[in-house]
């Protein structure tokens, strides 16, 4: 078998052929470019895999999101038709026992009516203002008539009213007053660090004090016979707007008025009770201070000038005096958390009125005069509704026993008005009296 030698490989020292070489060159050209195909055939497929890949998981996390959404908005929805309550209500109900005895009830309870419970319990007369909330929704403050005590309380020395505190859940009830006079009309500052309230020290007309939320350092503020009303914190806690009996002015004595007054003015002072200011200087109309609107720039109050109230707005400093209302019945009202709305009692009906003056609308009739409340994102209103009598004719000739509520209830409904809603339904007691919602600081919504 012949057997071949291998080629020997070309040496540099070999002469090179001229055609050859171009070959080998263009040999070597045409792989590079083969290559460089190759490479970008891979490139191209490895994007296109990563876009695919991409493309496979977004689908697959909007599909996951898509069925949790779906999952939930049945809960939601369901959530909602059930009124699950997300704040809570404070009011005060008027409970008759067996005997004939009644008694004023504190209560809290979800914004749906659900979860009612009673925090305190006082005897009649006990609690004369409504509740108020600590600005973060952890305690209430209220005034509450000590067990004993005599009536009426209009007189210097015959009851005991004093303040208190409670946790929103019922615990923790504290005593922060000790005077053996009424005292009442409790609000917190907006830091929640001080109270605010009315007290009869001398006997005579109240007095504004303030002191620290744990009842400590009281003071007397004002110290003059006006018999002061209605006191409020400015928004930022600078200032206190109230009504007060000017000087030289008769006070009211047993809760009547003499022949030729009182008139009270609304007045305003820095929270450490420097620089009072008479705001209105109104001899012919007796005014309540009815508040400060949210951005505190505004205060609303109503004159009653013997015959019929009237709403007016000014501003803090007392200029730009305005009526915004026609004549009305009562003095009740309340600013919307936007400060674009006042709610106002009136002839036995719920009215809201524009702070511009425009836009007054009936919202609901057979209302009492205490209880509206607008809810902290303006959206509700709660207010109270009688209940007919169950015997409005008696058979026997002889009236009715005197009873110092009527029977009622608290209700709900949208601002507008619609979407009205009985919150309590207890035919035993006169429930919704004072009622306030928890403050939206407390971070829930309603």
């Amino acid at each position: 078998m012949a057997v071949t030698a291998p080629p020997r490989p070309p040496r540099s020292s070999d002469p090179v052929d001229r055609e050859e070489l171009e070959a080998r060159v263009e040999a070597l050209i045409e792989e590079a470019r083969r290559r460089a195909r190759r490479r970008r055939r891979i490139y191209a497929a490895s994007v296109a895999l990563v876009a695919l890949v991409g493309i496979a998981l977004y689908v697959g996390f909007e599909r996951t999101g898509q069925s949790q959404t779906a999952s939930l908005a049945p809960a939601a929805r369901s959530g909602a038709a059930a009124g699950t309550p997300r704040s809570r209500i404070a009011f005060v109900g008027l409970v008759n026992g067996a005997r004939g005895e009644s008694s004023y009830e504190l209560y809290v309870m979800n914004a749906d009516g659900s979860g009612k419970r009673r925090l305190a319990r006082s005897p009649l007369a006990g609690f004369r203002a409504a509740p108020a909330w600590s600005p973060d929704g952890q305690k209430l403050v209220f005034a509450m008539l000590l067990r004993g005590s005599a009536r009426p309380c209009h007189r210097a020395g015959a009851c005991n009213v004093e303040i208190f505190v409670i946790n929103a859940d019922g615990s923790g009830l504290r005593r922060l007053t000790r005077n053996a006079v009424p005292d009442g009309d409790a609000v917190w500052s907006p830091d929640g660090r001080k109270i605010a309230f009315l007290g009869r020290r001398d006997g005579t007309g109240a007095d504004l004090f303030v002191m620290n939320a744990d009842g400590s350092d009281e003071r007397n503020l004002t110290r003059k016979p006006g018999n002061e009303v209605a006191p409020a914190w400015s928004p930022d806690g600078r200032a206190i707007v109230f009504s007060a009996v000017p000087p030289g002015q008769p006070l009211w004595v047993g809760g009547s008025r003499s022949a030729s007054g009182p008139y009270r003015d609304v007045y305003v002072m820095n929270a450490d009770g420097s620089d009072q200011r008479n705001l209105t200087h109104t001899r012919e109309a007796e005014e309540w201070a009815a508040g400060w609107s949210p951005d505190g720039r505004t205060i609303a109050f109503t004159a009653y000038d013997g015959r019929s109230n009237r709403i007016f707005l000014m501003n803090a400093d007392g200029s730009g005096r305005r009526a915004l209302t026609a004549e009305i019945t009562d003095t009740s009202m309340s600013w919307s958390p936007d400060g674009r709305k006042i709610a106002f009692f009136d002839d036995g009906a719920l009215s809201v009125v524009n702070a511009d003056g425009g836009g007054m609308r009936r919202l609901a009739r057979n209302v009492a005069f205490e209880g509206q409340s607008w809810s902290p994102d303006g959206r509700k209103i709660t207010f109270v509704r009688l209940r007919p009598p169950k015997n409005p004719r008696p058979t026997t000739g002889e009236p009715p026993p005197p009873s110092p509520w009527p029977a009622a209830d608290l209700w709900v409904m949208n601002a507008d008005g619609s979407g009205q809603r009985n919150l309590t339904r207890t035919p035993t007691a006169s429930d919704g009296w004072a009622a306030s919602w928890e403050p939206a600081a407390f971070g829930r919504a309603t």
